[in-house]
């Protein structure tokens, strides 16, 4: 559990890699679990996405992560589109119906070009990385620095 104190926090995923290749699902240690995140404040607070974890796909380190990266979306039936979630990039989708925020591999595949979360955890291109039960503002591409 991470509860951030008042002021600017910076929550960092970096953990090194379990097995697989960066901006794989595999690459992203799931034995670590989801992190719970008690609150996020969206004018204070800033996620950071380690590219040697989450590939270079991610951007460039001292960037953000770009729009076509990340989506936000009702549930996990809510449809993601390639053009949500650029297929051939890895992707961050928040779901803001159970505040869960989500890794999609680079190379996930988009039946006829939409899928839903449900599908992408189904067949192991999602991880949850991480809940948060309290935000405060609209999360956005913007929110997540790219590191190295």
């Amino acid at each position: 559990m991470i509860t951030p104190g008042s002021g600017s926090n910076i929550l960092q995923f970096a953990t090194a890699l379990a097995s697989g290749t960066a901006g794989s699902v595999a690459g992203v240690d799931a034995s670590t679990g989801t992190d719970t995140i008690t609150a996020f404040v969206v004018a204070n607070d800033q996620f950071q996405l380690d590219i040697t974890v989450f590939g270079t796909t991610a951007g460039t380190a001292g960037g953000t992560l770009a729009a076509t990266q990340f989506d936000a979306v009702a549930g996990t039936a809510a449809a993601i589109t390639a053009a949500d979630v650029q297929t051939g990039d890895i992707g961050i989708v928040f779901d803001t119906t159970n505040s869960d925020l989500y890794f999609i591999e680079a190379g996930a595949t988009f039946t006829s070009g939409t899928t839903t979360l449900a599908t992408l955890l189904a067949a192991g291109a999602a991880f949850n990385i991480a809940d948060i039960t309290s935000i405060t503002g609209t999360l956005a591409a913007t929110d997540f620095n790219i590191i190295a």
